[in-house]
């Protein structure tokens, strides 16, 4: 056994530990919320986190794969990339604040970019065991901030909690970066074509992820969205695997190493963990959220979705290696459009459950078409390997 492939081991046990302790702590915080709140106040909640993804998305300016992919690459990118997403997320967080007149929303926002920088910047320079330890540590302390201050400010209090557990973590990190390095944009401009298609890519998957919460409030009221949102949480913890493997293989896709035996173990596990949540949700969620009963149906529908997920997450992480970021722009542009066009359609005539099966739809489009586009143009491009 080599000592590239026991390193390689080692580094993906670290990140799968952090992204999986991360997921779990979570999982259990918003299951436990679910039965906690009641059906709808937890819609009211999923409504005011998708607001959140959404801006915290629109001002981050695709930081998490440009990080990756640029750092890898030994690109010194960090302080005037980061003063670029500091400055549009205090626009973005003050356009937030006079549309909902809700100041927690607004810290949730800038802390999460904020957070969101540093650990980007952990995974791209495989300090994988601190991204682990701090990934879980914030965790922890969410969901102890978080609990203990909804007693005094109901949901509010969460949004207050979720804000504070960033900051320790990231703050004097980003501190750091401003005091001993200077901001120059050079570096920045030789790869402006790549950072503002990763960017594009990213705005259109935000507004795609975001988009189903945002309007069913409105639509079909909080409760509604309550069934609803207990399904996405189904579907991140199903996401867990296919986002251990983004995270470990981007790096190794910029630098030319496939992993093609890693990737697809993780697609066939997929695949069994759609299977085995459409059989076992009808089984398990009469039992431990009786008030959620209507979301049997849609956890089952947009379980299917993480097969098609994990299959974009693969072939995103190999065209980004190329800096052929306009492929992936495209590809999310479809899925965005097909998404729109199904929910037009199937909503009304399905209601939610149409917005579940525009879910796994628009995701299979874009997965086929990354697909296609891959292996018919970059396949046997030589700057890919074999392990």
């Amino acid at each position: 056994m080599n000592k590239n492939f026991l390193s390689k081991i080692k580094r993906l046990s670290f990140l799968s530990i952090g992204v999986v302790g991360s997921f779990i702590i979570t999982g259990i915080f918003w299951l436990y919320l679910a039965s906690y709140i009641g059906t709808e106040t937890y819609g009211q909640l999923g409504h005011y986190f998708a607001i959140i993804g959404l801006f915290s998305g629109i001002t981050l300016l695709g930081a998490g794969n440009t990080i990756n992919v640029l750092i890898a690459k030994n690109l010194k990118i960090q302080e005037s990339f980061y003063f670029l997403v500091i400055i549009c997320t205090i626009i973005g967080s003050i356009i937030s604040f006079f549309i909902f007149f809700n100041f927690y929303i607004v810290l949730v926002i800038i802390t999460t970019n904020l957070f969101g920088l540093y650990c980007a910047e952990l995974t791209a320079k495989k300090e994988v065991k601190k991204y682990a330890i701090i990934l879980i540590s914030e965790k922890i302390l969410m969901v102890l901030l978080s609990i203990g201050l909804y007693q005094y400010l109901a949901l509010d209090g969460i949004l207050l909690g979720t804000s504070l557990s960033y900051i320790p973590f990231s703050i004097f990190h980003l501190v750091k970066i401003f005091k001993t390095s200077k901001i120059n944009f050079n570096v920045l401009n030789l790869r402006l074509k790549f950072i503002l298609g990763n960017y594009s890519t990213d705005l259109v998957h935000t507004i795609s992820g975001y988009t189903d919460r945002i309007i069913i409030a409105p639509i079909f009221g909080y409760l509604i969205l309550g069934n609803y949102f207990l399904g996405i949480q189904i579907l991140n913890v199903l996401g867990m695997v296919p986002s251990i493997l983004f995270l470990y293989v981007l790096r190794d896709d910029a630098i030319g190493v496939k992993n093609k035996k890693l990737k697809f173990l993780v697609l066939i596990l997929s695949i069994v963990m759609a299977i085995s949540s459409i059989i076992i949700s009808p089984i398990i969620i009469p039992q431990l959220f009786p008030g959620y009963l209507d979301a049997i149906p849609i956890i089952q529908i947009l379980s299917i979705a993480i097969i098609p997920i994990t299959i974009s997450n693969i072939y995103t992480s190999q065209i980004l290696a190329l800096e052929k970021s306009k492929t992936t722009l495209i590809g999310s542009i479809i899925g965005l459009s097909c998404l729109i066009l199904m929910l037009i359609i199937l909503s009304k005539f399905f209601a939610v459950i149409g917005i579940a099966i525009s879910i796994v739809i628009s995701t299979a489009v874009e997965a086929i078409f990354l697909f296609l586009s891959y292996n018919s143009k970059w396949k046997s491009n030589q700057y890919l390997k074999l392990d």
